[in-house]
């Protein structure tokens, strides 16, 4: 395998190739129920106070785009939208990179990378559920290969030796299909087709499980690459699909921001939500 991914937009010194830790700050565009960004597609929940996210997806490879470095990895997790702090897990494929099960824990300053997982007689092409989950102070990251019925979980404390509580913001849960970025620049987005995401739920404020397009607090992503899409969500059969479509590889760049100005941005736009997003739990918000 190439050298290990690493997070590139949590402040890390280490120029591999790896994940973006969130998209840049996406403005609202038509009605508000659509949000654009440099390098997330998909769908996410803004209801606060969530523990848990889930979802079906395949482990896929996509093509190869002419122009390198590309990559497409899809995933589901808990903030990094506005946020400098991320827990997600998934899978990650990159021409240069390899493919591979992932988990990653964000906090601003502190980044795992994007840590490889090796599940026994898990395939590239097959169909998991994946969760990322949040409770009592433990990070809980699972897959269940729905194909050949394998199945793994990593759960802790602790990432860095610092808390886990550090890296957990409850204001949004994703499901996202992603360009990832290396040498601090996102990269092309390898070709993946459609990612028909189903079962994708959230739990926000301990009432269970729903679908993550059940009610007011939700928003659709796509990514747009000099005011081209390169992915882009339609809505499924119920609130708990939804499925990801590329267009186009787009090209390298833009830069991924700093940790320093995204934490400026987030400021920014917190003071601007919407009344009803205020009243959600946020006992681990940066800013």
């Amino acid at each position: 395998m190439g050298s290990e991914p690493v997070s590139v937009c949590a402040n890390t010194l280490d120029t591999s190739a790896g994940l973006a830790a969130g998209p840049s700050v996406g403005q609202p565009v038509g009605s508000g129920a659509e949000l654009d960004s440099d390098n997330w597609s998909g769908s996410i929940s803004t209801a606060g106070g969530i523990t848990e996210v889930y979802g079906r997806t395949t482990f896929k490879g996509g093509s190869q785009c002419s122009t390198q470095p590309d990559s497409y990895t899809n995933w589901v997790g808990i903030g990094g939208w506005d946020s400098t702090k991320l827990l997600q897990n998934g899978f990650w494929n990159g021409h240069t990179t390899n493919s591979f099960l992932f988990y990653e824990a964000i906090d601003g300053t502190t980044d795992t990378g994007t840590v490889p997982v090796t599940i026994a007689n898990t395939n590239q092409g097959d169909t998991f559920n994946i969760s990322t989950t949040y409770s009592a102070g433990t990070a809980t990251f699972s897959w269940h290969d729905l194909t050949t019925g394998a199945t793994g979980n990593i759960s802790s404390s602790t990432f860095a030796n610092l808390p886990a509580s550090d890296f957990w913001d409850d204001w949004t849960g994703e499901a996202v299909d992603e360009r990832g970025a290396i040498a601090k620049k996102y990269t092309t987005l390898r070709d993946f087709g459609t990612d028909p995401w189903q079962m994708v739920e959230v739990n926000s404020d301990g009432a269970g499980l729903t679908y993550i397009r059940q009610g007011a607090d939700h928003n659709g992503l796509f990514i747009v690459y000099n005011g081209a899409y390169l992915s882009k969500p339609t809505s499924g059969a119920n609130d708990g699909e939804f499925t990801d479509t590329w267009y186009g590889c787009g090209g390298e760049g833009p830069e991924v921001p700093s940790v320093s100005l995204k934490r400026r941005l987030e400021a920014a736009r917190r003071r601007v939500k919407p009344a009803r997003l205020a009243r959600r739990r946020r006992p681990h918000g940066c800013g």
